[in-house]
């Protein structure tokens, strides 16, 4: 999907993938976090700091988050650096290597995080709502996965995972730019990575449902309005 925005030079790209935290076994909580790290981490042809140069001499900006339902890697460029951005962020998502020695270095990191979260009272409320709401389902698991799980990661688990959720029928390539076509989607440009497909209309589903609910409106409970 593309939206022309003729009053800037910039182009904000991001791959979206229909997988989140839900999508989880129990076992697995917290992989597609994981996964979303790793992701940074090297494919077979750039190394992590290879990946990182190449977004900086492009004059790119470039992050990933993952949430309960979907995860997103994304970047922020001028126009003329759309197609170089746009192979970057697709090899990166199609041809992440999930190296052993930076799955070890990363496990690490992503518990560090969870134990960050654990000392932020926000953070905590919200889980503890959640797991409250949905004690039988993976929505009541935290995003980020447990120190128990997240040390059973490695980089079968990551392939396994990735092959299973990630395929394309579950991307999504989003743009806002001031281009007319995205140049970037041209075969030679992306013969690694992802390939464009026919648009298809979007219909409603009763799984996922625009609300304008706030994390911290959510927390208060489901109360009764008064009149």
């Amino acid at each position: 999907m593309s939206e022309r925005m003729e009053s800037v030079r910039s182009v904000a790209l991001g791959i979206w993938f229909k997988v989140g935290s839900r999508d989880e076994l129990p076992e697995e909580a917290g992989i597609s976090h994981f996964i979303e790290h790793m992701m940074f981490k090297g494919t077979p042809t750039r190394d992590a700091r290879e990946l990182s140069e190449a977004f900086d001499s492009l004059g790119a900006q470039q992050n990933a988050f993952t949430s309960k339902e979907a995860t997103c890697y994304f970047a922020s460029c001028i126009d003329e650096s759309m197609p170089g951005v746009f192979e970057l962020l697709a090899d990166m998502v199609c041809n992440a290597s999930f190296d052993e020695d930076a799955c070890a270095l990363e496990r690490e990191v992503v518990t560090e995080e969870i134990a960050r979260g654990e000392d932020d009272p926000e953070d905590q409320v919200y889980e503890l709502f959640a797991k409250k709401i949905w004690p039988q389902h993976t929505l009541g698991l935290p995003i980020g996965g447990t120190r128990a799980s997240v040390a059973t990661f490695d980089q079968a688990a990551a392939f396994r995972f990735r092959n299973k959720h990630k395929g394309p029928r579950r991307r999504t390539r989003i743009r806002h730019s001031s281009c007319h076509r995205p140049c970037s989607f041209r075969r030679r440009n992306i013969r690694r990575g992802l390939r464009p497909r026919p648009r298809t209309r979007i219909r409603g589903s009763s799984r996922h449902r625009p609300c304008s609910f706030r994390r911290r409106n959510i927390r208060r409970g489901f109360r009764r309005r008064r009149p």
